[in-house]
């Protein structure tokens, strides 16, 4: 059930039934992404765990939930991420390979 009420004080509720989920097929990763240098000045550091095979993408969105940044890579081990253009600011990072997707952030200064 969900009511709301205006500046009135006019109250109106109605309920909400969720027939069907709809949300990301993927595999979570249940622990963050680690990055370094955090706060970063010019570049950071992933590390890709051993075992992912394939291209793994590194995406990157602001506070607002905007894309900034799309960057690919092939190979494990650490992977240094330019800035390049991105403006100073605290980004979310989504890092895919196939089905699993991790989350981390990093501080640009």
């Amino acid at each position: 059930m969900i009511g709301v009420t205006d500046l009135n004080g006019c109250t109106i509720s109605d309920s909400v039934v969720v027939g069907e989920l709809v949300g990301i097929t993927g595999s979570l990763s249940k622990t963050l992404l680690a990055t370094h240098p955090n706060p970063a000045m010019h570049y950071f550091n992933v590390n890709i765990p051993e075992n992912l095979q394939g291209t793994t993408y590194l995406d990157l969105f602001d506070v607002t939930g905007k894309f900034v940044l799309r960057v690919e890579h092939e190979l494990t081990g650490v992977w240094k991420v330019e800035r390049g253009e991105v403006p100073s600011g605290i980004y979310q990072i989504v890092l895919k390979n196939g089905e699993l997707i991790t989350y981390g952030r990093v501080i640009f200064e």
